[in-house]
């Protein structure tokens, strides 16, 4: 296994042909009161960009629905799953967990294939435990954490470190509209664990990664939809007045002028100039939206948000690096940005959404079927594969 960032990463991002077809682990979605302000109650900044994904139920109900069971929805929650604090007392000895710290369990990151707990440091930080429990195998999982894990090398001693904070390293990925909110430290503290001066007031609008992490801030979205409507904004397409022009930079809900809208976003198709189109978007422009979780990355300036440029916020980590391959792939799980922007896909204008379906987060196809969405069926035969037709070594994958 990877480090705790990673795992946590693994469970809400992993996904294989057979996911389809396997119920999820249930998990009782139950927040202490602390959480609920924290997700309901953001800085006014966050307020006024976003509208939370129940606003998005009224006109996409079935893509709602798809995406309120995905690994997504479940990237961060209240409630343990089942049989897994009965078995964390046995488990948490060998990773060096005292009694004392299982009992300030917080949150879970994901639920599948791995859930990781977060226990509550004071000032506010979030800890991942150096466990995953394994809800198929119903067992704890001991994680590791290896050099390629970390950018730029970083290997956390302990979990307790501040290499290992879930305010920095994990729930960016797993709430929507994360502010990490870290407060400079007073005084010489030293050490490598928690202080209460050195620490966090994050906030996010939405736990777990919710329609606005994809789309962006949608509040002018629903509030231009209710004003135009659907079968308004058809009548009125030609009389639409151009958006306010602003500079050649993307739109950053820290700037002054967040509430202006770039006119090269928005689908021109329905009218609406609100949102970044992830339909229609190019190949580049979709998977940067991807990318801003699922590449390895240092975060350089927060505020970043779906339709702002990946590369102002964040540092992608070089293919030279021990985090990938020789041949370019990338050394674990769910951080594929790096390689598939290397690849002949990429260069032919294919994008995430060509191959997995985005609200359910499934593939499209199972096994060779979904290559051959695209391919011709030569590929699948054995003339191409040197092997049977429907045996392992045909796979499409296994090269």
């Amino acid at each position: 296994m990877r480090a705790p960032r990673l795992a946590a990463l693994v469970a809400l991002l992993a996904a294989s042909c057979d996911d389809a077809a396997t119920p999820k682990p249930g998990i009782a979605q139950v927040a202490p009161a602390s959480v609920v302000a924290a997700s309901v109650e953001p800085s006014a900044l966050q307020s006024a960009a976003y509208a939370g994904s129940s606003a998005c139920v009224e006109c996409h109900a079935a893509e709602h629905a798809a995406w309120k069971d995905s690994d997504h929805a479940h990237a961060l929650v209240f409630g343990a799953p089942d049989g897994a604090l009965a078995a964390l007392d046995a488990a948490r000895g060998a990773v060096g967990v005292n009694a004392d710290e299982i009992q300030k369990l917080w949150g879970w990151l994901g639920r599948d294939p791995l859930a990781q707990p977060l226990v509550e440091f004071p000032g506010g930080r979030y800890q991942p435990l150096p466990l995953g429990w394994d809800p198929r195998g119903a067992r704890w999982v001991a994680l590791d954490a290896p050099d390629e894990a970390f950018v730029g090398g970083m290997q956390p001693a302990d979990w307790r470190s501040r290499d290992a904070c879930a305010n920095t390293q994990c729930l960016f990925c797993h709430t929507t509209g994360f502010a990490r909110g870290q407060r400079a430290a007073t005084g010489a503290q030293g050490g490598k664990h928690a202080s209460a001066s050195d620490g966090f007031a994050s906030s996010w609008r939405e736990a777990s990664v919710g329609c606005e992490a994809c789309h962006g801030p949608a509040a002018a979205h629903v509030e231009w939809q209710r004003d135009n409507g659907p079968g308004a904004a058809r009548a009125r397409d030609t009389q639409l007045v151009a958006p306010t022009p602003v500079d050649a930079n993307p739109v950053d809900a820290n700037r002054a002028d967040a509430n202006r809208v770039d006119p090269n976003r928005g689908d021109p198709n329905r009218g609406d100039p609100t949102l970044a189109a992830l339909r229609t978007a190019k190949s580049a422009a979709q998977v940067d939206v991807c990318g801003a979780c699922h590449a390895r990355r240092a975060e350089l300036a927060e505020g970043w948000h779906a339709g702002a440029a990946l590369l102002d916020h964040f540092r992608p980590e070089l293919p030279s690096s021990s985090a990938y391959h020789a041949d370019g792939r990338v050394h674990g799980e769910n951080f594929e940005w790096g390689s598939f922007r290397q690849s002949a896909m990429h260069a032919a204008g294919v994008r995430c959404s060509d191959c997995h379906e985005p609200h359910g987060a499934g593939l499209r196809a199972a096994g060779n079927a979904l290559c051959l969405r695209c391919h011709s069926d030569s590929f699948d035969a054995p003339a191409h594969t040197r092997h049977a037709r429907g045996s392992t070594g045909a796979a499409c994958g296994a090269c």
